[in-house]
């Protein structure tokens, strides 16, 4: 596909964003920008990018000349939502990046700027919000309902009619059984197993999940 995108973003989701085109080809990279203008990263190439520095009047530009789609790639949550409503702001088409070794139930309902990498499996009638980022080996069962701009760690496996709300992080290896919600911004640690409904604005972690703190940082 010639279709151009301009991806907002130099960090991890950027590479996995990068790897993904430059495999499945959906999409030609037109440029990386580092929206946090990280003095570390710009400049220096990536993928054969060079990074460029956030500037507004540059995506203006960029959209007059006719590109139209962008993807954000921002570890963050809260900073990714932001982003994504800046990119919609400039008039850009937030587009997915989905891994050709995945697996997508012909079912699932995907929003925008969404990741998928290798490996992650998602089944029938599962629901992806606007701005998921779905590592590697991923399982989301079917039924879930992913809200917006959560954070799936590799590994993560969610049994059926799991709710994630908006703003969760869950890490590296999680488990949580049937039907569980995990609350808005909250954070599941590596390894923990969810045995029972997570409260928002909490960080739960351990066999079975324990509240250890409130998580009140959001960037």
């Amino acid at each position: 596909m010639d279709e151009k995108v301009v991806i907002l973003g130099a960090g991890a989701q950027a590479k996995y964003i990068l790897e993904i085109f430059s495999i499945s080809k959906s999409f030609k990279v037109e440029c990386v920008i580092d929206v946090d203008n990280n003095p570390e990263r710009l400049g220096k190439e990536i993928y054969g990018f060079k990074i460029q520095e956030w500037d507004k009047e540059y995506l203006l530009a960029l959209k007059r000349k006719g590109l139209s789609k962008a993807i954000v790639a921002h570890g963050n949550n809260a900073r990714k939502e932001r982003l994504f409503i800046k990119a919609k702001e400039i008039g850009f088409e937030l587009v997915n990046a989905i891994h050709p070794k995945s697996i997508i139930a012909s079912t699932a309902i995907l929003g925008k700027n969404i990741i998928v990498n290798a490996g992650a499996i998602i089944q029938p009638f599962a629901r992806i919000a606007n701005g998921v980022m779905v590592h590697s080996g991923v399982v989301v069962e079917h039924d879930d309902i992913i809200e917006d701009f959560v954070n799936l760690g590799p590994g993560v496996r969610l049994a059926g009619g799991v709710r994630v709300k908006k703003g969760a992080y869950i890490y590296t290896g999680a488990s949580v059984i049937p039907t569980i919600t995990i609350g808005s911004n909250s954070i599941v640690g590596a390894g923990a197993v969810v045995i029972k409904d997570v409260p928002d604005n909490v960080v739960v972690v351990g066999n079975p999940a324990r509240i250890v703190k409130k998580n009140c940082q959001t960037e």
